[in-house]
């Protein structure tokens, strides 16, 4: 029986080893540890691209973003703000999860508080019967910094974006639940709708209320909020990443007592997030949403904390604690609670799983594939490999082998920039064994280049 009412809830920078349900014993996540006791949870779910805004338009169009197509005259347009390959808005001729949805009688509601949706030639809420914005994050221009500090400073305007968040509900997370619980209220009684809630937390700068650091690491003393966001977002330490414009610091930067803090800092980001995520789920199971309603729990990639030499998430860094992502999914009779599904699943999956789940028939140009038959046991794995393209490297992973290598089309990188990890000898990858396995290497470059082929594209490098 096909399911009429849909949550999603999409965080930004989530890593799945900080969540308790995906066995982190010491962070703080009871309302997603519950939901996901309640829950279908999938264990090997990977992006097919990267960043941001590659996974949002993989998951609303359910379509591969990468191998890169169409993105020259995003990196040059002024309309975007497009930092890396296939950053760029919907294509006129996408077809999104919303617009599929609506055309079946589906009311849909937006809440987001993603900096980049407000751009000009954003329209990432196409088909949306009501959205709302929430202001402020990051790049967001919402206010201006003080006198003599730059106008266009990322710290500079996330700093100004923050005074006056003087308590808890006052920042962004609460802001967006706040706003959905609002959304659940006028909107309850709609036989069929989708609810799509963006949360650009746990993202970078990690400045959570201080009640929440002091979970973590109490006592870490600074001057004032800029040293903080100084600490994460340093000027001039760079990683290998700035061998092009994406630069993020090098862990070597930092001491032991700073790196512990901005984990503490990070782990703050997750609990806050996490408490007005329990708010929200339980308003709705006040008004007996969740009791005909499917909710589903994802990220769009993770961050890396010092761990691989680097803080945040460098292009060149196709690591787990990156690229492995949190998925799942509750259904409203208590169906597959508990269960745990293992073999590979993209982000573009997820769509077709739940156009399958709502009782529409895939179009033909979703690429995704429904998930479903893992879990009924109709299918045995789904895909024998992960192929995640990230600006000018791309990784392919498979049971035993993950394989990171540079795209020196553009940019000279070196050759040490490609990697291999035994992933059952060293799950961790924390030694490199390229050297000595020119077959795997070989099938993994191979995989690469098949893809770009069913796409008409050409990969070989000089």
């Amino acid at each position: 029986m096909p399911y009429d009412r849909v949550i999603v809830i999409f965080t930004d920078t989530w890593r799945r080893d900080h969540l308790g349900f995906y066995g982190n014993g010491w962070i703080r996540t009871p309302a997603a540890d519950r939901l996901a006791r309640e829950s279908l949870v999938f264990e090997d779910v990977y992006p097919e691209s990267l960043a941001t805004i590659q996974v949002r338009r993989a998951y609303l169009t359910g379509r591969r973003v990468y191998p890169w197509r169409d993105f020259e005259r995003w990196m040059a347009s002024k309309d975007f703000r497009s930092w890396c390959y296939g950053w760029q808005p919907l294509a006129p001729d996408d077809v999104s999860i919303a617009e599929l949805l609506k055309q079946r009688g589906f009311v849909n509601g937006m809440i987001a508080d993603i900096p980049f949706y407000g751009l000009p030639a954003a329209n990432f809420h196409r088909a949306f019967d009501s959205y709302e914005f929430i202001r402020g994050k990051e790049y967001d221009a919402l206010r201006l910094p003080p006198p003599d500090t730059p106008i266009d400073g990322l710290r500079h305007t996330h700093l100004a974006n923050f005074k006056g968040l003087a308590f808890d509900e006052d920042y962004f997370a609460p802001q967006v639940f706040r706003s959905a619980m609002r959304w659940l209220e006028e909107n309850h009684w709609r036989e069929k709708f989708y609810l799509h809630l963006e949360l650009w937390d746990p993202h970078e700068f990690w400045n959570p209320p201080q009640c929440y650091v002091d979970m973590y690491d109490p006592g870490f003393e600074y001057k004032d909020r800029e040293e903080l966001i100084r600490l994460i977002n340093p000027p001039g330490r760079l990683t290998p990443g700035s061998l092009t414009k994406l630069g993020y610091p090098e862990a070597a930067g930092y001491d032991e007592r700073q790196l512990r803090h901005i984990r503490a800092l990070y782990a703050g980001m997750v609990t806050q997030t996490d408490f007005w995520m329990g708010v929200f789920l339980d308003f709705a199971r006040q008004l007996g949403i969740l009791d005909d309603t499917i909710v589903v729990f994802f990220s769009d990639h993770g961050t890396l904390l010092g761990e691989h030499g680097a803080i945040r998430k460098p292009q060149h860094a196709l690591y787990d604690e990156i690229i492995r992502l949190p998925l799942a999914i509750r259904f409203p009779d208590g169906k597959y609670a508990g269960r745990r599904v293992r073999g590979f699943v993209y982000d573009h999956d997820l769509t077709a799983t739940l156009l399958g789940l709502l009782g529409i028939d895939k179009p033909g140009f979703v690429e995704g594939v429904d998930a479903m038959p893992l879990v009924t046991g109709e299918a045995e794995k789904m895909h024998d490999y992960v192929i995640c393209g990230y600006h000018d490297f791309v990784c392919v992973r498979d049971p035993e082998w993950h394989y990171i290598a540079a795209d020196r089309r553009r940019v000279k990188y070196p050759p040490t920039m490609d990697r291999l990890y035994d992933v059952e000898a060293d799950p961790q990858m924390a030694q490199d064994v390229i050297d000595g396995h020119s077959e795997v290497v070989g099938e993994m470059r191979r995989r690469i280049e098949g893809l770009w082929r069913q796409y008409g594209l050409e990969y070989k490098q000089p």
